[in-house]
């Protein structure tokens, strides 16, 4: 299959013109985090019915888990977020006229958003960056030390991929400090 070819001498400048915009302007990060928080929502939904089959000790509607995507899409959600905080402390381009967050770093991008985060937050973010980069998209990493164990501030230890009950619970309480934040 082929590509459509790309008309050179129409629209170019449109074009840059539009990526450089969407890119800078923090609403339309909002606006991408929104749509991605109402999409993860209603997937949860599905998750908890597999849960609470799981917890009756009943077969899931279907042995095809979409807990990955919920934490996938959860995970966009937070990281469009953490970018519209960060564009809003110190805009969306570096000297060198690149745009500065073009990557899936959620720990980078929480440091740089200013937010005081606890442990649990930080560790659920991690977790969340893990689904994003590949657990919730690709059956493996490309690189396998995405899936060596990492220490949990409890002690235990594993790797990040995984969810619990608790998790859309702690997911909404980061997007509202998110909220919060851009707000301010």
């Amino acid at each position: 299959m082929d590509r459509m070819k790309i008309a050179q001498d129409r629209g170019r400048h449109f074009a840059e013109e539009q990526a450089k915009r969407g890119l800078e302007w923090k609403i339309a990060w909002i606006s991408s985090a929104s749509s991605l928080e109402r999409a993860a929502d209603v997937i949860w939904e599905v998750v908890e019915k597999d849960f609470e089959a799981l917890r009756k000790d009943e077969e899931p509607e279907s042995y095809s888990s979409v807990s990955g995507q919920f934490m996938l899409l959860a995970g966009l959600a937070i990281e469009n977020y953490l970018k519209a905080i960060c564009i809003k402390h110190s805009g969306a381009y570096s000297d060198n006229r690149k745009f500065k967050f073009g990557h899936h770093d959620f720990v980078s991008l929480a440091t740089v958003s200013g937010i005081e985060f606890n442990r649990a937050d930080s560790e659920f973010i991690e977790r969340l960056e893990h689904f994003v980069i590949f657990a919730g998209r690709y059956p493996a990493p490309k690189n396998s030390d995405a899936l060596l164990p990492r220490v949990r501030s409890d002690g235990s230890w594993g790797n990040l991929s995984y969810i619990t009950g608790s998790d859309y619970a702690c997911w909404k309480t980061l997007l509202q400090k998110l909220h919060a934040a851009l707000d301010d």
